[in-house]
């Protein structure tokens, strides 16, 4: 179906939005595919958008007669519309859920919380349709929030790899959900700065882990939540912080969500930097992992994640384009391309590198 741009005051409940539409910072703050609201219509207001692309019959078929590459047709799908939508209004809600607890230290219900991330994982059919969904909103806002639900998601999924219980599949996801709770007492200007941090500054930011841990020690719930606020920028090899634990000090849960943290920061879109091509973080991880990473964790991790591009199209260093067939086990960041009718091992390659998802 066609798209056309309406004022804001023309725009009506039940559209749905054809592009993404970003603030002044360039975060997303409404993504595409989202039915528009009178809650979406006072949020455009705030950010004092004029207009917005809006499909004229509600749905989110493309003209185009083009090949679409894989990102683009799940972008286009209705399972991808309905993964941002209930992102956007969950992000909404746990947005005012983490803000009691850090200001009017609030009771937590960790059912409530799991529940939370529980409905934006059931809007896609598997885990790796998750991370299709994952890698396709990778422009959402940045903030702690968004941030939080992603690490829940992925730290959701990463526990089914490893064939967690569903006890302990529930901590792991709201441990997720809290381990960043800490910033929340930080001023933002200093969280969201795009400029280089001085060293009162840094300081500040790496007391996080403390003051989240303070606030969910306190609070009765399983203990392994808020040891993962207090761990989750801890390594194996004592290079972490902010106690400098090494790995036999250093729950499982923590070791978790360290990585799970990690990528997803890493992946994401900074208001002082782009995110970087996640297979350049895959080839961080592996040049390290064994250092500073748990291997029974890091290894599982990085096979589940490269198996989530399978099918996708990538951009090598040398600017040729081809689809991800098949993954080196031995070097996750280093798959089988096909590029037309040839075959590129890039572990034979070592000349050649995935720069971008396409």
């Amino acid at each position: 179906m066609t798209t056309e741009l309406l004022s804001i005051y023309k725009i009506q409940n039940g559209m749905v939005l054809a592009d993404d539409v970003f603030n002044d910072s360039a975060q997303l703050i409404v993504p595409k595919g989202v039915t528009i609201s009178d809650t979406i219509i006072d949020k455009l207001k705030y950010y004092h958008i004029d207009a917005v692309t809006v499909y004229k019959e509600g749905t989110a078929a493309t003209d185009s007669s083009a090949p679409m590459t894989h990102s683009q047709r799940v972008r286009e799908s209705a399972e991808f519309r309905a993964y941002s939508q209930v992102f956007y209004e969950k992000n909404e809600e746990f947005h005012y859920q983490l803000n009691e607890i850090a200001e009017k230290n609030a009771d937590i219900s960790v059912n409530k919380l799991f529940e939370t991330t529980n409905d934006i994982l059931s809007t896609a059919d598997s885990s790796y349709r998750v991370f299709d969904m994952l890698h396709n909103m990778r422009h959402f806002d940045d903030s702690t929030y968004a941030h939080s639900l992603n690490v829940s998601i992925i730290a959701n999924i990463m526990g089914k790899w490893l064939g967690l219980n569903e006890e302990d599949i529930k901590i792991l996801t709201v441990a997720g959900l809290l381990h960043d709770i800490g910033k929340l007492l930080i001023p933002q200007e200093i969280i969201t700065k795009p400029g280089k941090l001085t060293e009162q500054e840094y300081t500040m930011i790496k007391n996080h882990p403390l003051l989240g841990y303070n606030l969910l020690c306190k609070q009765a719930m399983d203990p392994r939540i808020s040891q993962a606020a207090l761990f989750h920028h801890e390594k194996c090899d004592g290079s972490g912080y902010p106690l400098g634990r090494t790995g036999n000090d250093l729950p499982a849960i923590a070791k978790i969500i360290t990585i799970v943290d990690i990528y997803e920061a890493m992946t994401a879109n900074r208001v002082y930097r782009h995110g970087l091509c996640p297979f350049e973080v895959i080839r961080t991880f592996e040049s390290e992992g064994f250092q500073k990473y748990d291997p029974k964790y890091i290894l599982v991790f990085l096979k589940g994640i490269v198996q989530t591009y399978i099918n996708e199209t990538v951009e090598l260093n040398d600017g040729r384009a081809g689809e991800i067939v098949l993954i080196n086990e031995q070097s996750p960041a280093n798959p089988m391309i096909k590029i037309g009718t040839d075959f590129v091992d890039l572990n034979k390659h070592p000349d050649l590198y995935i720069v971008n998802i396409l």
